[in-house]
């Protein structure tokens, strides 16, 4: 029987620092907006604009690197759960639905992995 293993968050916070690396680095040498992702707000400059974009995508990812420093496997993932259910709360509907549609590449499994927007 197959049983369908548990989305790592440590994975989850590698990918989301990668991806966020990737498009800072895009936006700032072509110096305009990639993409947005579905549901975006056309009256939100994090929308619309290419460097309110990269703050958005530095503040979300700026945190994650030290979680991923961590040698110890457990700890990892208890230190990456932290950090993207604080940076999941924190951030601005913009950077959750930045984060969503990220995770979302990774696969079904990891859809749902940061719960409910925040009240």
């Amino acid at each position: 029987m197959f049983r369908a293993s548990k989305p790592s968050r440590s994975r989850a916070v590698g990918y989301l620092l990668h991806q966020g690396i990737l498009e800072i680095r895009a936006m700032s040498a072509a110096r305009t907006l990639l993409s947005t992702d579905e549901g975006a707000d056309p009256g939100s400059p994090y929308e619309t604009d290419y460097l309110a974009r990269i703050q958005l995508i530095a503040d979300v990812c700026h945190e994650f690197a030290p979680v991923l420093m961590n040698d110890n496997r457990g700890e990892r993932e208890e230190a990456a759960a932290d950090a993207l259910s604080y940076r999941f709360e924190v951030t601005v509907p913009e950077g959750r639905r930045w984060m969503r549609a990220r995770l979302a590449e990774l696969g079904e499994e990891y859809r749902d992995l940061l719960g409910p927007d925040p009240a």
